[in-house]
């Protein structure tokens, strides 16, 4: 398992509520590129953002945020999971994922990404190196 040959797998995290979803997306093509390694917009809907919860405007970003990645060369995951961590966490390992790409929290953005996430992900996946837009 892990990386293939010493080349890089890059994941980016989108959220409902991040931040602006272009520079972040930006920023991890450019990463991808410079380890020559392929990238995965990785969106994780929770059961509070079902497609009955979530309101349509919300809905609409996240589709662009995800299109907008894969005209850009990323790989667009969606996992449906209670927990955002975990589900990142779990995608990560499995994929051999060597980067996080992860949006600075904002202030709307903090109640799902806020700290427990990112300790989470520090925590579980110690051997990946988290960058932070």
């Amino acid at each position: 398992e892990g990386s293939l040959g010493g080349v890089g797998q890059v994941m980016v995290a989108i959220s409902s509520q991040g931040p602006d979803p272009g520079r972040l997306l930006r920023k991890t093509a450019r990463l991808a590129a410079q380890l020559n390694a392929q990238w995965y917009a990785v969106y994780v809907r929770t059961p509070n953002e079902s497609a009955v919860k979530i309101d349509a405007t919300v809905q609409r970003k996240v589709a662009e945020t995800l299109e907008t990645a894969q005209k850009m060369g990323g790989l667009v995951i969606s996992l449906k999971h209670e927990n955002v961590a975990q589900a990142l966490v779990s995608f990560a390992k499995e994929y051999g994922i060597t980067h996080v790409v992860l949006g600075r929290p904002g202030k709307r953005f903090l109640r799902i990404f806020a700290r427990p996430l990112l300790d989470e992900l520090l925590f579980q996946l110690s051997d990946v190196d988290l960058v932070i837009v």
